[in-house]
């Protein structure tokens, strides 16, 4: 077997070039493909990342606020989840994008409501859950894009490179965003994050979004 390595001939170094993100973002379609999801991912992340934070502020305790995030947020977001995947496999990702979009604005509707109304916290508290369901159900179908855009002679390095550099800039985005909700409110935080996923959906659906690769 050593032997057998040693005699056999080395080919021109393409096959052993080491992945590389700097490789990824040489490439055009690559960087727009990252540019599209970072657009995307920062306000999906603003609406559901500062949650229960919004909670408290709404007026609830903490036992209702761990019963929401322990038991009613993870029961919608399993829900979102096998809803995505049955609109992909039937209406394709545009229009699953489309649903969970519609389910956001209803969600900002919500807390908007529940701060707004007096002692409608309950609205609020059913904003938190909507617009947590739809974050799942979003990255199903924006991760099933991932994986076909990171369909490259270095599929994992693509695909941890386009998930984790649009996480990461949507992180740094809502530390610094939190710091203007004592100013403006969290109606307008979330109103701005609405407003921020209508902007990014449209150029993401007309840049050639890809078909799911679920069966």
């Amino acid at each position: 077997l050593t032997q057998a390595r040693r005699d056999t001939p080395r080919n021109n170094g393409e096959d052993t070039q080491k992945p590389s993100v700097l490789h990824l973002l040489r490439l055009a379609d690559q960087r727009r493909r990252l540019f599209l999801l970072a657009s995307i991912t920062v306000p999906i992340v603003m609406l559901f990342g500062l949650n229960r934070v919004m909670l408290v502020d709404a007026g609830l305790d903490l036992q209702q606020i761990g019963w929401i995030a322990g038991t009613l947020s993870p029961i919608g977001s399993l829900a979102a989840t096998g809803l995505a995947i049955m609109l992909m496999r039937h209406l394709g990702p545009q229009v699953s994008l489309g649903v969970f979009v519609v389910v956001c604005l209803v969600a900002t509707g919500l807390v908007i409501a529940g701060f707004q109304l007096d002692g409608r916290a309950d609205l609020a508290m059913a904003g938190a859950i909507a617009a947590t369901a739809a974050s799942s159900g979003f990255y199903v179908v924006i991760c099933a894009a991932v994986l076909g855009w990171a369909n490259t002679a270095q599929p994992a390095t693509d695909y941890a490179a386009l998930y984790g550099i649009s996480r990461l800039c949507a992180l740094i985005v809502l530390m610094i965003a939190a710091q203007a909700i004592p100013h403006v409110g969290w109606p307008v935080f979330y109103l701005v994050s609405a407003l921020l996923l209508l902007a990014a959906v449209f150029p993401l659906v007309r840049s050639g979004f890809k078909e799911s690769p679920l069966p």
